[in-house]
């Protein structure tokens, strides 16, 4: 398990922005605040928890919020139904400073990444991506993903990679 050294934060987590991506009534973008990554948490824990079944250690357990130190080092995209002013998708992103800063990535506590962490410019860490399970739907994906591609593009990142948890897989 990688026990991070970790320092403050490189940056002002909340000063990136994406352009404006919509469709009906859901919006995507960065979260902007402490309440907002709060949220996403909220999220992470209703379908990580309490859907999928996943063990809370205490502290998550207690706040009901999948809370993790490496959420101060990243980069939270929000899927917002503003019909129902909730928070319905999460994704996190980290980038290579921040993960120098956070003292590694998370996918490295799980597997050998190295060689992907020696390719020359930017590198992006994928995760704790879910979305609520009312919608997991074309139009809220298709935002997700154009809102990855465009985060992409504004941080000119040469490489993504992360873990991914597949419900009901035996390895």
């Amino acid at each position: 398990i990688m026990t991070p050294n970790v320092t403050e934060a490189p940056f002002n987590r909340f000063s990136r922005t994406l352009p404006q991506l919509t469709s009906g009534s859901l919006e995507v973008r960065l979260a902007q605040s402490e309440e907002d990554v709060k949220a996403a948490q909220l999220l992470r824990y209703e379908v990580f928890y309490e859907e999928c079944g996943a063990q809370p250690n205490e502290t998550i357990a207690l706040l009901k919020r999948d809370v993790e130190r490496i959420d101060d080092f990243c980069d939270v995209l929000l899927v917002i139904d503003h019909a129902h002013n909730k928070i319905v998708g999460t994704y996190r992103f980290m980038l290579r400073d921040a993960a120098h800063h956070y003292g590694g990535y998370y996918t490295a506590s799980e597997f050998d990444i190295q060689k992907l962490v020696d390719v020359p410019g930017q590198i992006m860490e994928l995760g704790r991506s879910c979305v609520d399970k009312n919608y997991r739907t074309k139009p809220t994906m298709q935002l997700l993903w154009k809102a990855i591609g465009a985060y992409i593009q504004l941080n000119q990142v040469e490489l993504c990679f992360g873990c991914g948890s597949f419900i009901g897989t035996d390895v």
